[in-house]
């Protein structure tokens, strides 16, 4: 490093990778790694990062400000991504293969995590109540980067969803952005907000000239919040930057309105609204324009998505016809949405709805699968062989509901019961990553059988670094020493474990 940066981003990242080399449009050298055993998913995985890092250094006008960019999954990482200087770490679980990405792309937490190269590594905050500038730019940027990939429909739809998980925690979060002591939600989701609203108030030229001369005034240094409205009334004097703060950084109350009125500017949210507007009417009245939407061709899919969230109570056969055409779309989000929707059919509707096996998506597939399995006993066999070379993501899910489902279908190789069940016992040992270990773990709890290697494998959990799989442990422990019977059998366990998990095991059974 030949320039100064902060201690706390730097890294280390140790173990066998294959590395990729590029070069980014303006001269970078860009170095992508992956693990030696997940090289095929090197396209999926690392899809639009040359695009991401071209569109940032235009968007802020200030070239990549260090000498070499890099990026390297982590098997149990704590977040989805950490932006150490010149070289991302980000979660395994976004390593994904063709299918996997229609699914769960890297593409936002990449382009997030590159936008700290300058949002938080170029500029840093000054204290933690500076937080926002950190990460609401990052968050921010990172939608820029999809709203230049995927357009403006796509990034409305994210502003509208983010306002409205912001309207509803506002009601219980009454800290404001300007404090170290906010929610992330408001530090990553509001912040992007207060940008967007700024954005829109100034104009986006004058936003970006803001931009660029905060990153060069700034670069290498700590900034606070006043510095960077200082910028802003630089480049637009007519704007009433304390008015500014004061409504979206000092105030815990979301504008609403203000909002509101910025997304009305944007056809397909007018749209969106209209048709929500409708939830309360009888289906009657709204039948015609829910098939002139699900019919077209132009209308972007989330209006398609509204339609089947509203008819979830309709009468199968009233809304027969609707569910078709959402079938008929081929678009892999309306496709899911019929499968998270639709979990009573008749017999007539099976191999429409069975069609879902073959989406591209896991998700759409773990769904389809357990509403077929459950509703069509009869056809149970013939699922499980259709779909035994499943796996799905990195955490196996397809796999891991499979064998759940092969050990409790009674007709399906009686013979190899063990084998199904030895298996899933398999994936929860501690020779495996916590995600795959959790998933498998939570099939063997539905399972329910009482079994001593699950508690131990439970018990074992409580040591692991990871606060998630931690947390996972204790609620399902917690559970089954509150059912008759079982806090002994719990007990039974802590000869077989070590001292540091029998500390954690009885420190939860002597909680009050």
């Amino acid at each position: 490093m030949d320039k100064p940066m902060s201690s706390y981003l730097a890294m280390l990242s140790i173990g066998k990778f294959h590395r990729w080399n590029m070069q980014s449009f303006g001269g970078t050298p860009i170095e992508l790694y992956l693990r030696e055993k997940d090289t095929a998913k090197f396209l999926s995985t690392y899809r639009y990062t040359s695009d991401a890092f071209e569109f940032l250094e235009k968007e802020t006008g200030v070239p990549y400000p260090w000498g070499v960019y890099k990026q390297v999954p982590a098997v149990d990482f704590l977040y989805a991504g950490m932006e150490n200087t010149t070289a991302t770490i980000f979660a395994q679980d976004y390593v994904v293969d063709e299918i996997g990405f229609n699914d769960r792309t890297y593409l936002n937490v990449n382009a997030h995590e590159l936008a700290h190269q300058w949002f938080g590594d170029l500029v840093t905050e000054e204290s933690g109540k500076h937080h926002w500038l950190q990460e609401g730019f990052a968050t921010y940027y990172a939608m820029l980067v999809e709203r230049r990939l995927f357009g403006y429909n796509y990034f409305n739809n994210e502003l509208y969803q983010m306002a409205e998980r912001l309207q509803q925690a506002s009601k219980t979060d009454t800290i404001p952005v300007l404090n170290e002591k906010a929610s992330t939600l408001t530090f990553y989701q509001k912040g992007a907000w207060a940008l967007h609203a700024l954005s829109q108030e100034i104009g986006e030229e004058a936003f970006k000239a803001a931009i660029k001369s905060y990153l060069e005034k700034y670069a290498f240094k700590n900034v606070n919040t006043d510095q960077f409205l200082a910028e802003i009334k630089l480049a637009a004097p007519q704007c009433d930057t304390n008015a500014f703060k004061q409504r979206w950084l000092e105030s815990a109350v979301f504008p609403i309105q203000e909002v509101m009125g910025i997304l009305s500017k944007n056809g397909f949210i007018n749209e969106y609204l209209e048709l929500g507007a409708m939830a309360d009417k009888p289906f009657a009245e709204k039948k015609e324009r829910f098939l002139e939407i699900m019919q077209s061709d132009e209308v972007y899919y989330p209006l398609k998505e509204e339609i089947l969230f509203q008819i979830v109570k309709v009468p199968f056969a009233e809304k027969e016809e609707l569910l078709k055409l959402a079938l008929a779309s081929n678009n892999i989000r309306v496709r899911q949405s019929v499968a998270r929707t639709v979990t009573t059919m008749p017999e007539s509707f099976y191999e429409s709805y069975h069609s879902l096996l073959s989406d591209e998506s896991y998700i759409t597939r773990e769904i389809a699968l357990n509403v077929l399995f459950k509703k069509f006993p009869k056809n149970q066999v013939a699922l499980l062989d259709e779909t035994k070379k499943w796996y799905g993501f990195n955490d196996m899910n397809l796999r891991l509901l499979w064998l759940t489902l092969a050990y409790s279908c009674k007709d399906y190789h009686p013979e190899k019961k063990d084998d199904f069940y030895g298996e899933l016992i398999h994936y929860a040992s501690p020779k495996f990553d916590s995600d795959i270990r959790q998933n498998a773990l939570a099939n063997l709890l539905y399972i329910g059988k009482a079994d001593p290697i699950v508690w131990q494998d439970l018990a074992n959990a409580l040591t692991h670094h990871k606060w998630q799989f931690v947390k996972f442990a204790k609620d399902n422990l917690r559970k089954l020493i509150k059912k008759p019977g079982y806090k002994e059998l719990i007990i039974s366990i802590a000869p077989s474990l070590n001292d540091a998990e029998r500390n954690k095991l009885e420190a939860l059974l002597n909680e009050k």
